[in-house]
């Protein structure tokens, strides 16, 4: 409805005047006169003030696209408002979205024949949200008339994780690429001392050791340890949300979502190639490992698409964790399921360096039974794991996987670690 139509207070103003007006001819009371005059005034400048267009809201508008915390600004245009004196709107979003104004009130004094109606809003979780549902109302001198209420859509926008501090000192255990940061076993081209022998048919001259070799009579060269990049297949597992989503406290998903893009930016920025797997029945997804800054916008985006599904019977195989030789696996998981765990396993038994992060927030004691003896079966399930030398660290991030990476490094045996 975008027509003009009367408002009640026009309604009340004119009905008064007139049973004022009638009540002062019968009891030929001036003062009664008096009190209608205003009414009289108002009801017939409204009338004469009648506005002709017929409003119309062109879509909203926002950033389709933005990550947990950063605040956007939400816009409204509303169209063909000659005659308008103020437009009203009424907004809501979805959950774990805040607006300011935080009633979701607007109200802006039209300029010309449009006007504009904006507020500010930042999303406090991951995925997608909707933002600036609602409708506005546009009222006439003395709010004499009003158009409206006219609905509009909301946008529709995807939140990206945000990307918590991370840090990791320690490397990949078997680095397997060309170049990068991770110093390996054998000789080559890099910066970290390693011996001087005697020259070789093919050494660089600029590796010439010159003191040692005017000593001998002899040339020795300097050799180094080669510097490569690393594979790391980040493994999320999706399969349940544990904790309470509605509130401000982080939920398992929470963590382990966030847990991974704060994983995933740090590797990347260090020149190592990172992918992803979600372990889920409802988005399972795959993002092949790469390196550069556009591989962390794709997985970035995947993250914020992941939902909850537990796997069922046969979908093991079906996501399986499937990578190449020398590859990290991290498999972030609040290990109270059996998948993930289970996969996890099956890549350390093929040889894979294999972390498990604990992704479990917080538990608050409780009394009930079914939360204690699924409690129990989560602290042996870890015992199993280490026991089979698995490696298992709770995310604290940064330096989480600094000890265990040192010890896996140490061992040079793919993810057993003693």
């Amino acid at each position: 409805m975008n027509g003009w139509r009367p408002t009640p207070a026009l309604l009340t103003a004119a009905a008064a005047t007139a049973g004022l007006l009638v009540i002062a001819v019968l009891s030929q009371n001036s003062g009664l006169v008096v009190v209608a005059a205003p009414l009289l005034i108002i009801s017939v400048w409204s009338l004469l003030d009648r506005p002709e267009g017929r409003p119309r809201v062109i879509d909203a508008t926002t950033v389709p696209r933005t990550h947990e915390g950063a605040t956007q600004t939400w816009s409204l245009q509303v169209t063909d408002l000659a005659g308008a004196e103020i437009v009203d709107a009424t907004t809501s979003c979805t959950a774990h979205v805040d607006t300011d104004p935080a009633s979701g009130l607007l109200r802006a004094v039209p300029s010309g024949e449009s006007a504009e109606l904006s507020m500010r809003w930042a999303a406090r979780r991951w995925g997608p949200a909707e933002v600036g549902s609602g409708s506005c109302v546009a009222f006439s001198t003395w709010s004499g008339f009003r158009a409206g209420p006219l609905p509009f859509r909301p946008s529709r926008v995807q939140v990206s994780p945000a990307i918590p501090a991370f840090t990791a000192t320690g490397g990949a255990p078997r680095p397997a690429g060309l170049v990068g940061q991770n110093r390996s076993q054998r000789r080559g081209d890099g910066s970290e001392f390693a011996d001087i022998r005697g020259f070789q048919s093919g050494d660089r001259l600029r590796r010439i050791h010159w003191p040692i070799s005017a000593r001998t009579g002899q040339l020795h060269v300097r050799t180094t340890y080669a510097e490569l990049d690393s594979e790391i297949l980040l493994v999320l597992d999706a399969e349940e949300e544990y904790g309470d989503s509605s509130t401000h406290a982080e939920t398992s998903l929470d963590i382990g979502v966030r847990s991974c893009a704060a994983m995933a930016a740090h590797l990347l920025q260090r020149g190592e190639r990172v992918g992803l797997q979600v372990l889920s029945s409802v988005r399972p997804e795959r993002v092949r490992s790469r390196g550069g800054s556009g591989q962390l916008r794709r997985i970035l985006h995947e993250l914020s698409g992941v939902r909850p599904g537990a796997l069922g019977a046969g979908m093991g195989a079906r996501n399986r964790i499937r990578a190449s030789r020398g590859t990290l696996v991290v498999v972030v998981t609040p290990l109270v399921g059996t998948a993930a765990t289970t996969l996890a396993a099956e890549a350390a038994q093929r040889g894979l360096p294999t972390v498990l992060v604990d992704s479990l927030p917080a538990v608050t004691a409780s009394g009930d039974p079914a939360q204690r003896l699924s409690m129990l079966q989560r602290q042996v399930r870890i015992q199993r794991l280490q026991a089979h030398g698995l490696a298992v660290v709770p995310w604290r991030g940064p330096g989480s996987l600094d000890p265990v990476l040192r010890r896996m490094g140490a061992a040079g045996v793919g993810g057993r670690v003693r």
